[in-house]
């Protein structure tokens, strides 16, 4: 994670892995879920990022806001 990537498949396997750690319980939130920098098509990272971010909703954890992802859009 961190170097940009336009492959479905690292994003896949990031948002999997990421899952696997918060249901474990011990993460009060998830700082820089961002960090994948997905630099692919928008309609495949909407694909896996919604239900991603939704999952997390239902865990009960915040998302940090990240200011350099809104000013790198």
């Amino acid at each position: 994670s961190g170097a940009p990537t336009d492959d479905e498949n690292i994003l896949a396997r990031y948002t999997a892995q990421v899952l696997e750690g918060l249901r474990t319980g011990c993460f009060s939130y998830l700082a820089h879920p961002d960090l994948i920098r997905f630099t692919g098509d928008d309609g495949t990272y909407r694909r896996h990022i919604e239900p991603f971010c939704r999952e997390i909703k239902s865990l009960g954890l915040p998302l940090e806001i990240n200011f350099l992802g809104l000013a790198d859009g």
